[in-house]
Protein backbone atom coordinates (compact mmCIF):
# COMPACT_ATOMS: atom_id res chain seq x y z
CA UNK A 1 0.00 0.00 0.00
CA UNK A 2 2.88 2.37 0.80
CA UNK A 3 4.36 1.89 -2.67
CA UNK A 4 0.98 2.56 -4.29
CA UNK A 5 0.56 5.80 -2.30
CA UNK A 6 4.07 6.92 -3.22
CA UNK A 7 3.31 6.29 -6.90
CA UNK A 8 0.04 8.23 -6.68
CA UNK A 9 1.80 11.20 -5.04
CA UNK A 10 4.50 11.18 -7.73
CA UNK A 11 1.91 11.10 -10.50
CA UNK A 12 -0.07 13.95 -8.94
CA UNK A 13 3.10 16.04 -8.72
CA UNK A 14 3.79 15.28 -12.38
CA UNK A 15 0.25 16.29 -13.34
CA UNK A 16 0.57 19.54 -11.36
CA UNK A 17 3.85 20.35 -13.08
CA UNK A 18 2.34 19.60 -16.48
CA UNK A 19 -0.48 22.02 -15.76
CA UNK A 20 1.82 24.96 -15.10
CA UNK A 21 2.33 27.81 -17.54
CA UNK A 22 3.05 26.55 -21.05
CA UNK A 23 4.05 28.75 -23.93
CA UNK A 24 1.57 28.18 -26.74
CA UNK A 25 2.54 28.48 -30.38
CA UNK A 26 0.82 31.11 -32.49
CA UNK A 27 -1.09 28.42 -34.40
CA UNK A 28 -2.38 26.83 -31.17
CA UNK A 29 -3.42 30.18 -29.70
CA UNK A 30 -5.33 30.94 -32.90
CA UNK A 31 -7.00 27.51 -32.78
CA UNK A 32 -8.06 28.08 -29.16
CA UNK A 33 -9.66 31.43 -30.01
CA UNK A 34 -11.62 29.88 -32.86
CA UNK A 35 -12.65 26.92 -30.71
CA UNK A 36 -14.08 29.25 -28.06
CA UNK A 37 -16.39 30.70 -30.68
CA UNK A 38 -17.23 27.37 -32.32
CA UNK A 39 -20.30 25.26 -31.62
CA UNK A 40 -18.18 23.03 -29.38
CA UNK A 41 -17.22 25.99 -27.24
CA UNK A 42 -20.61 27.65 -27.21
CA UNK A 43 -22.80 24.60 -26.57
CA UNK A 44 -20.46 22.95 -24.03
CA UNK A 45 -21.39 19.61 -25.62
CA UNK A 46 -19.01 16.69 -26.19
CA UNK A 47 -19.15 13.29 -27.89
CA UNK A 48 -17.34 9.99 -27.42
CA UNK A 49 -15.75 10.22 -30.88
CA UNK A 50 -13.96 13.49 -30.16
CA UNK A 51 -10.44 13.75 -31.58
CA UNK A 52 -10.72 10.40 -33.35
CA UNK A 53 -10.29 11.78 -36.87
CA UNK A 54 -7.36 14.15 -36.41
CA UNK A 55 -5.99 15.83 -38.43
CA UNK A 56 -9.05 16.02 -40.70
CA UNK A 57 -11.61 16.23 -37.89
CA UNK A 58 -15.03 17.84 -38.04
CA UNK A 59 -13.65 21.08 -36.63
CA UNK A 60 -11.28 21.44 -39.59
CA UNK A 61 -8.61 24.07 -39.10
CA UNK A 62 -10.27 25.14 -35.85
CA UNK A 63 -9.04 21.95 -34.18
CA UNK A 64 -6.02 21.36 -31.98
CA UNK A 65 -4.52 18.52 -33.99
CA UNK A 66 -1.35 20.47 -34.64
CA UNK A 67 -0.78 21.15 -30.91
CA UNK A 68 2.03 19.37 -29.06
CA UNK A 69 1.37 17.03 -26.15
CA UNK A 70 2.70 19.67 -23.76
CA UNK A 71 0.28 22.26 -25.17
CA UNK A 72 -2.67 19.86 -25.01
CA UNK A 73 -1.79 18.98 -21.41
CA UNK A 74 -1.77 22.66 -20.48
CA UNK A 75 -5.08 23.28 -22.27
CA UNK A 76 -6.64 20.22 -20.59
CA UNK A 77 -6.19 22.06 -17.30
CA UNK A 78 -7.21 25.53 -18.46
CA UNK A 79 -10.14 25.59 -20.89
CA UNK A 80 -13.89 25.27 -20.21
CA UNK A 81 -15.17 21.68 -19.73
CA UNK A 82 -16.02 20.83 -23.35
CA UNK A 83 -12.82 22.35 -24.76
CA UNK A 84 -10.46 20.82 -22.22
CA UNK A 85 -12.20 17.49 -22.85
CA UNK A 86 -11.48 17.93 -26.57
CA UNK A 87 -7.80 18.55 -25.81
CA UNK A 88 -7.70 15.55 -23.49
CA UNK A 89 -9.39 13.31 -26.08
CA UNK A 90 -6.65 14.06 -28.62
CA UNK A 91 -4.06 12.95 -26.04
CA UNK A 92 -6.10 9.76 -25.55
CA UNK A 93 -6.07 9.09 -29.32
CA UNK A 94 -2.30 9.63 -29.33
CA UNK A 95 -1.83 7.23 -26.38
CA UNK A 96 0.17 10.01 -24.76
CA UNK A 97 1.88 9.33 -21.40
CA UNK A 98 0.34 12.54 -20.04
CA UNK A 99 -3.14 10.97 -20.04
CA UNK A 100 -2.93 9.08 -16.74
CA UNK A 101 -1.51 11.96 -14.62
CA UNK A 102 -4.18 14.25 -16.07
CA UNK A 103 -6.86 11.69 -15.24
CA UNK A 104 -5.72 11.55 -11.62
CA UNK A 105 -5.88 15.35 -11.38
CA UNK A 106 -9.41 15.53 -12.78
CA UNK A 107 -11.04 12.79 -10.71
CA UNK A 108 -12.37 15.65 -8.57
CA UNK A 109 -13.47 17.60 -11.64
CA UNK A 110 -17.20 17.85 -11.07
CA UNK A 111 -17.95 20.57 -13.62
CA UNK A 112 -20.97 19.84 -15.77
CA UNK A 113 -21.16 19.60 -19.55
CA UNK A 114 -23.39 17.88 -22.09
CA UNK A 115 -22.60 14.51 -23.71
CA UNK A 116 -24.30 13.70 -27.00
CA UNK A 117 -25.45 10.07 -27.36
CA UNK A 118 -27.51 10.45 -30.55
CA UNK A 119 -28.18 13.00 -33.26
CA UNK A 120 -30.84 14.75 -31.17
CA UNK A 121 -30.25 13.39 -27.67
CA UNK A 122 -27.81 14.48 -25.00
CA UNK A 123 -27.44 14.14 -21.24
CA UNK A 124 -25.62 15.97 -18.48
CA UNK A 125 -22.27 14.53 -17.41
CA UNK A 126 -19.38 15.68 -15.23
CA UNK A 127 -15.85 15.97 -16.60
CA UNK A 128 -14.33 13.32 -14.33
CA UNK A 129 -16.84 10.64 -15.36
CA UNK A 130 -16.50 11.43 -19.06
CA UNK A 131 -12.72 11.30 -18.96
CA UNK A 132 -12.82 7.92 -17.21
CA UNK A 133 -15.17 6.64 -19.93
CA UNK A 134 -12.72 7.77 -22.62
CA UNK A 135 -10.00 5.47 -21.26
CA UNK A 136 -12.29 2.58 -20.32
CA UNK A 137 -11.21 -0.52 -22.30
CA UNK A 138 -14.84 -1.26 -23.06
CA UNK A 139 -15.52 2.22 -24.47
CA UNK A 140 -12.28 3.34 -26.12
CA UNK A 141 -11.16 2.63 -29.66
CA UNK A 142 -8.58 -0.05 -30.54
CA UNK A 143 -5.76 2.47 -30.94
CA UNK A 144 -6.59 4.66 -27.95
CA UNK A 145 -5.00 4.96 -24.52
CA UNK A 146 -6.54 2.49 -22.09
CA UNK A 147 -5.88 1.92 -18.40
CA UNK A 148 -3.53 -0.91 -17.48
CA UNK A 149 -4.60 -3.22 -14.63
CA UNK A 150 -2.15 -1.45 -12.27
CA UNK A 151 -3.53 1.97 -13.24
CA UNK A 152 -7.10 0.72 -12.75
CA UNK A 153 -6.17 -0.36 -9.21
CA UNK A 154 -4.91 3.16 -8.48
CA UNK A 155 -8.09 4.73 -9.91
CA UNK A 156 -10.32 2.37 -7.91
CA UNK A 157 -8.34 3.09 -4.72
CA UNK A 158 -8.79 6.83 -5.19
CA UNK A 159 -12.50 6.49 -5.99
CA UNK A 160 -13.03 4.45 -2.84
CA UNK A 161 -10.73 6.12 -0.31
CA UNK A 162 -10.06 9.67 -1.50
CA UNK A 163 -12.43 12.24 0.05
CA UNK A 164 -14.29 14.80 -2.07
CA UNK A 165 -14.57 12.56 -5.15
CA UNK A 166 -18.25 12.45 -6.11
CA UNK A 167 -18.46 10.71 -9.48
CA UNK A 168 -20.90 8.22 -10.93
CA UNK A 169 -17.84 5.99 -11.37
CA UNK A 170 -17.64 5.74 -7.57
CA UNK A 171 -21.22 4.50 -7.39
CA UNK A 172 -20.49 1.92 -10.11
CA UNK A 173 -17.44 0.72 -8.19
CA UNK A 174 -19.42 0.43 -4.94
CA UNK A 175 -22.17 -1.56 -6.66
CA UNK A 176 -19.73 -4.37 -7.45
CA UNK A 177 -17.41 -4.05 -4.45
CA UNK A 178 -16.78 -7.50 -2.90
CA UNK A 179 -16.98 -8.21 0.81
CA UNK A 180 -13.51 -7.56 2.23
CA UNK A 181 -12.65 -6.62 5.83
CA UNK A 182 -10.22 -3.98 4.52
CA UNK A 183 -13.07 -2.07 2.89
CA UNK A 184 -15.65 -2.28 5.67
CA UNK A 185 -14.69 0.83 7.67
CA UNK A 186 -14.55 3.00 4.54
CA UNK A 187 -17.85 1.69 3.17
CA UNK A 188 -19.52 2.20 6.55
CA UNK A 189 -18.16 5.75 6.72
CA UNK A 190 -19.51 6.55 3.24
CA UNK A 191 -22.94 5.19 4.14
CA UNK A 192 -23.17 6.75 7.64
CA UNK A 193 -21.57 10.17 7.06
CA UNK A 194 -23.75 13.26 7.29
CA UNK A 195 -23.55 14.04 3.55
CA UNK A 196 -23.96 10.34 2.78
CA UNK A 197 -23.28 8.20 -0.27
CA UNK A 198 -26.46 6.23 -1.06
CA UNK A 199 -24.54 3.84 -3.33
CA UNK A 200 -22.62 2.62 -0.25
CA UNK A 201 -25.77 1.03 1.21
CA UNK A 202 -25.56 -2.06 -1.01
CA UNK A 203 -21.91 -2.99 -0.30
CA UNK A 204 -22.55 -2.24 3.38
CA UNK A 205 -25.50 -4.64 3.44
CA UNK A 206 -23.32 -7.39 1.96
CA UNK A 207 -21.49 -7.63 5.28
CA UNK A 208 -24.88 -8.41 6.94
CA UNK A 209 -23.87 -6.92 10.29
CA UNK A 210 -26.60 -6.15 12.81
CA UNK A 211 -25.06 -2.76 13.66
CA UNK A 212 -25.77 -1.49 10.14
CA UNK A 213 -29.41 -2.51 9.88
CA UNK A 214 -30.82 0.55 11.70
CA UNK A 215 -29.25 2.83 9.06
CA UNK A 216 -30.67 0.77 6.22
CA UNK A 217 -34.10 0.79 7.89
CA UNK A 218 -33.98 4.59 8.33
CA UNK A 219 -32.88 5.00 4.72
CA UNK A 220 -36.12 3.48 3.49
CA UNK A 221 -37.51 6.95 4.08
CA UNK A 222 -41.10 8.05 3.69
CA UNK A 223 -42.18 7.28 0.15
CA UNK A 224 -38.80 6.42 -1.43
CA UNK A 225 -39.95 8.40 -4.46
CA UNK A 226 -37.99 9.13 -7.59
CA UNK A 227 -36.20 12.16 -6.05
CA UNK A 228 -35.11 10.15 -3.00
CA UNK A 229 -32.16 8.11 -4.26
CA UNK A 230 -31.25 6.88 -0.78
CA UNK A 231 -34.74 5.51 -0.22
CA UNK A 232 -34.79 3.93 -3.67
CA UNK A 233 -31.46 2.18 -3.12
CA UNK A 234 -32.50 1.10 0.37
CA UNK A 235 -35.47 -0.73 -1.14
CA UNK A 236 -33.13 -2.57 -3.50
CA UNK A 237 -30.88 -3.46 -0.56
CA UNK A 238 -33.76 -4.76 1.57
CA UNK A 239 -35.04 -6.85 -1.34
CA UNK A 240 -31.58 -8.39 -1.82
CA UNK A 241 -30.86 -8.90 1.90
CA UNK A 242 -34.23 -9.33 3.68
CA UNK A 243 -34.37 -9.25 7.45
CA UNK A 244 -37.20 -9.16 9.97
CA UNK A 245 -35.99 -5.73 11.14
CA UNK A 246 -37.16 -4.14 7.90
CA UNK A 247 -40.65 -5.64 7.66
CA UNK A 248 -42.60 -3.12 9.81
CA UNK A 249 -41.07 -0.22 7.86
CA UNK A 250 -41.91 -1.87 4.54
CA UNK A 251 -45.54 -2.29 5.63
CA UNK A 252 -45.83 1.40 6.50
CA UNK A 253 -44.11 2.35 3.27
CA UNK A 254 -46.59 0.26 1.28
CA UNK A 255 -49.62 1.88 2.94
CA UNK A 256 -48.27 5.40 2.50
CA UNK A 257 -47.44 4.88 -1.18
CA UNK A 258 -50.85 3.32 -1.78
CA UNK A 259 -52.52 6.44 -0.32
CA UNK A 260 -50.21 8.76 -2.28
CA UNK A 261 -51.84 10.26 -5.36
CA UNK A 262 -48.70 9.84 -7.48
CA UNK A 263 -47.35 6.62 -8.98
CA UNK A 264 -43.65 5.81 -9.32
CA UNK A 265 -42.98 2.62 -11.27
CA UNK A 266 -39.48 2.03 -9.90
CA UNK A 267 -40.60 2.49 -6.30
CA UNK A 268 -43.45 0.01 -6.68
CA UNK A 269 -41.29 -2.51 -8.49
CA UNK A 270 -38.76 -2.67 -5.63
CA UNK A 271 -41.38 -2.34 -2.89
CA UNK A 272 -43.36 -5.33 -4.18
CA UNK A 273 -40.17 -7.35 -4.61
CA UNK A 274 -39.03 -6.49 -1.09
CA UNK A 275 -42.38 -7.47 0.48
CA UNK A 276 -42.55 -10.69 -1.56
CA UNK A 277 -39.54 -11.90 0.45
CA UNK A 278 -41.95 -12.21 3.44
CA UNK A 279 -44.58 -14.83 2.45
CA UNK A 280 -47.02 -14.55 5.32
CA UNK A 281 -50.67 -13.69 5.97
CA UNK A 282 -49.89 -10.04 6.78
CA UNK A 283 -48.22 -9.56 3.39
CA UNK A 284 -51.16 -11.19 1.61
CA UNK A 285 -53.51 -8.71 3.31
CA UNK A 286 -51.28 -5.84 2.22
CA UNK A 287 -51.24 -6.97 -1.40
CA UNK A 288 -55.02 -7.45 -1.39
CA UNK A 289 -55.42 -3.75 -0.57
CA UNK A 290 -54.40 -3.06 -4.17
CA UNK A 291 -57.69 -4.56 -5.39
CA UNK A 292 -59.67 -2.09 -3.28
CA UNK A 293 -58.13 0.95 -4.99
CA UNK A 294 -59.43 2.76 -8.05
CA UNK A 295 -59.37 1.05 -11.44
CA UNK A 296 -56.40 3.03 -12.76
CA UNK A 297 -54.23 2.46 -9.68
CA UNK A 298 -55.17 -1.21 -9.55
CA UNK A 299 -54.22 -1.70 -13.20
CA UNK A 300 -50.86 0.01 -12.67
CA UNK A 301 -49.94 -2.00 -9.57
CA UNK A 302 -50.88 -5.44 -10.86
CA UNK A 303 -47.77 -5.53 -13.08
CA UNK A 304 -45.08 -5.06 -10.37
CA UNK A 305 -47.15 -7.24 -8.01
CA UNK A 306 -47.35 -10.16 -10.43
CA UNK A 307 -43.65 -9.84 -11.25
CA UNK A 308 -42.78 -9.98 -7.54
CA UNK A 309 -44.98 -13.03 -6.91
CA UNK A 310 -43.39 -14.86 -9.84
CA UNK A 311 -39.89 -13.89 -8.75
CA UNK A 312 -40.48 -15.27 -5.25
CA UNK A 313 -43.19 -17.94 -5.57
CA UNK A 314 -44.95 -19.26 -2.49
CA UNK A 315 -48.23 -21.09 -1.74
CA UNK A 316 -49.12 -18.06 0.39
CA UNK A 317 -49.70 -16.02 -2.77
CA UNK A 318 -52.56 -18.18 -4.10
CA UNK A 319 -55.39 -15.83 -2.90
CA UNK A 320 -53.62 -12.86 -4.48
CA UNK A 321 -52.97 -14.70 -7.75
CA UNK A 322 -56.67 -15.49 -8.04
CA UNK A 323 -57.50 -11.77 -7.93
CA UNK A 324 -55.03 -10.77 -10.62
CA UNK A 325 -56.45 -10.04 -14.07
CA UNK A 326 -53.77 -8.95 -16.49
CA UNK A 327 -54.19 -7.98 -20.12
CA UNK A 328 -51.82 -9.28 -22.79
CA UNK A 329 -49.97 -5.96 -22.64
CA UNK A 330 -49.67 -6.25 -18.84
CA UNK A 331 -48.28 -9.78 -19.18
CA UNK A 332 -45.63 -8.50 -21.58
CA UNK A 333 -44.69 -5.81 -19.04
CA UNK A 334 -44.40 -8.48 -16.34
CA UNK A 335 -41.93 -10.39 -18.51
CA UNK A 336 -39.93 -7.19 -19.00
CA UNK A 337 -39.81 -6.74 -15.22
CA UNK A 338 -38.65 -10.32 -14.73
CA UNK A 339 -35.94 -9.92 -17.39
CA UNK A 340 -34.39 -7.03 -15.45
CA UNK A 341 -31.53 -8.00 -13.12
CA UNK A 342 -32.21 -7.95 -9.40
Amino acid sequence: MGRVLSLIIALLVLAHTAGQAQRLSAATRKAVIKLRHSRLGQDNTVGYGMGSSCPADSLGRHGLCQATNAELTYLSNQLKPSLRTYAFSILVRRRAPEVFPLLLTHLRDGQQMWARYSHHGRSSVVVGDFWLALVNPGESGPGDFTLTPAQQVIIDSLLLFQPSICLEAQAQLLSTLPVNPRYYRRVRHLAHSAWGTPAALLPLARYQRAADRPLIRRSLGYRAGQHNSRGQLALEVVQTFPHETYYPKLRRLFSRNLAWKYYNADTWRWLCLALARYPRAETVQLFQQIFRTGTWRQQQLQVPLQAALLRYPSPQWQPVQEQLHLTKYDQEKVQEYLAQPE
